[in-house]
């Protein structure tokens, strides 16, 4: 479905039409302090997927909130613009899968991550970066990630999602 999707094609308008079931608010607000809000509400989260996204380019918050707006079974809970905003609204919201960058001032992906998992074992974290290497692998699997994905892979969004929240790491 979202094979060969880039951020780049959705933050300059690709939009593939769907229905959203399970969504009562599909709006995402990467603009200003809203990032900081829960912008969508599952209607029933039985089988809905949360997702918190970490990054501190709002340009990036918005493309991965399109292409999450293709997921029928995920809804955004929140957005964080770093580390130390993802751990406050993690335990806030509890999210089932955390979309992590790596280069965030303050607090990197990595050390978040660590820190994330200590208190909420259970939440899944997939590290998002532009740096597709072996060495960025390893340090996310140190780091206790469920799944890696480049971001010039975001097109592959659907499958992370879908293994890590089945269980299964996701390391293409």
């Amino acid at each position: 479905m979202l094979a060969g999707t880039t951020l780049e094609e959705v933050e300059l308008g690709f939009k593939k039409p769907r229905l959203e079931s399970g969504i009562a608010n599909s709006n995402c607000q990467v603009d200003g302090d809203n990032s900081k809000q829960p912008t969508k509400e599952p209607m029933d989260n039985t089988q809905s997927i949360g997702i918190l996204i970490v990054d501190d380019q709002a340009d990036v918050r918005r493309a991965l909130c399109g292409l999450l707006k293709m997921l029928p079974d995920c809804f955004l809970a929140a957005e964080a613009n770093g580390g130390r905003e993802a751990l406050n609204l993690a335990a806030q919201l509890r999210p089932d899968i955390i979309l992590m960058d790596v280069n965030m001032p303050e607090m990197d992906g990595f050390e978040t991550t660590k820190q994330l998992l200590l208190s909420f074992p259970d939440t899944k974290v997939i590290i998002l970066t532009q740096h597709d290497t072996l060495q960025a692998v390893d340090a996310a699997k140190s780091a206790g990630a469920s799944g890696f994905l480049a971001k010039s892979d975001a097109g592959k969004l659907s499958s992370a999602i879908a293994a890590v929240s089945r269980g299964l790491p996701y390391f293409p």
